[in-house]
Order: C-alpha cells, then sequence, then structure tokens
C-alpha cells in the first residue's frame, strides 16, 4: 500500500467523518473527480507527480500531438480537459 493510502486511512481513523481524503491516482483522474476536488468534497488530497504532471513529462511531445483534446463544462464553470488518442495512430 503507497504511504498516501496509510495517510488518508490514518486521517480517517484519528478524525472520523470529519476527515474525507482522497488519493488520486491513475485509476480514479478522472474529469469527475477533478471536479468533485474543485467544489471542495474533500479535505485532504494525495497527488503523485506521475499523475499532476503526466501529460508535461519530457518524450511524451508526440504522444500529446497524437491526441484529441475532450473538454467537459460543469454547470459551476469548472472546465476539464482530457486527452484522448486518435484511433489509428500507430504507437513509436
Amino acid at each position: 500500500m503507497a504511504i498516501e493510502q496509510d495517510q488518508a486511512l490514518d486521517l480517517q481513523r484519528l478524525f472520523g467523518n470529519t476527515c474525507l481524503p482522497l488519493v488520486v491516482n491513475g485509476k480514479n483522474n478522472t474529469p469527475e473527480v477533478r471536479h468533485s476536488i474543485t467544489t471542495g468534497n474533500y479535505t485532504h488530497i494525495w497527488v503523485s507527480a506521475e499523475v499532476a504532471l503526466g501529460e508535461l513529462v519530457p518524450g511524451n511531445a508526440k504522444k500529446r500531438k497524437q491526441a484529441k483534446r475532450k473538454i467537459t463544462v460543469y454547470g459551476d464553470g469548472y472546465r476539464d480537459v482530457t486527452l484522448h488518442r486518435v484511433p489509428g495512430k500507430a504507437d513509436n
């Protein structure tokens, strides 16, 4: 188990329902989760550098060029951009 997950569990054990932790990872890093973060649904948030900066890592420029941007706009004005691979583009 990652240290972030241990910390989140410790916070919940110590503070109960007053603590709402979230560990953002590759599986739950979705527009809906990011939107719920902006609306204040969590008291503590852990995000690894790999998740937060994944699109900015050197060497991914070609993959970024082969991706389409999907913009999701929520009723409160929050805008989220997600990159989706273009079908048929080969990986190198």
